[in-house]
């Protein structure tokens, strides 16, 4: 099962995508949440440590800013995992000089093998005017291949505006 959850900056989509987690999670069992973010500075460092505080100790933490490939292939079938977020990902793919078409690449055909329950958050950035930085447009048309990508192949998409989810392709 593969859920793609969509959305704004401070829209609710992290906790949309924790609540459909730990909602499909067997009592007893702790959620895998894959976070992408470095800390490039002092204010991302503050998101970060507020991030991890609010989860607390009812999930296990996997820090994975570059390789999310290589995470999912680690995942076992009754894994239930959050991965947020794949435009941070996006983003230090271009800080760390990584093709991103081939990460992308590598990172769907991972989806598309894994048997985990996978709930992907990502920011839907691509709503606004087109930028005039070459490196902004390549960051936003990245980003909307990737969303097209991941929608193709899962199970599930939603949007969230406002705290409130817009189911846009569903398997029930």
């Amino acid at each position: 099962m593969l859920h793609l959850i969509l959305g704004g900056r401070r829209s609710g989509k992290t906790a949309f995508a924790e609540r459909c987690a730990r909602t499909a999670c067997p009592d007893g069992t702790v959620p895998l949440y894959i976070a992408t973010a470095e800390a490039f500075d002092d204010e991302m460092s503050e998101r970060i440590k507020a991030h991890k505080t609010s989860r607390g100790d009812a999930w296990r933490t996997a820090e994975v800013p570059l390789h999310l490939d290589a995470a999912i292939a680690g995942l076992a079938t009754n894994d239930i995992v959050v991965i947020d977020c794949l435009t941070v990902w996006l983003t230090n793919l271009m800080v760390h000089d990584i093709h991103q078409q081939d990460a992308i690449a590598r990172l769907c055909e991972a989806l598309a093998i894994s048997t985990a329950q996978i709930f992907l958050v990502s920011n839907e950035t691509s709503l606004g005017i087109v930028p005039i930085e070459p490196m902004s447009r390549s960051f936003l048309d990245n980003s909307g291949l990737l969303h097209q990508k991941i929608a193709d192949i899962a199970t599930n998409v939603d949007i969230v505006i406002a705290g409130l989810p817009l189911t846009l392709k569903s398997s029930s």
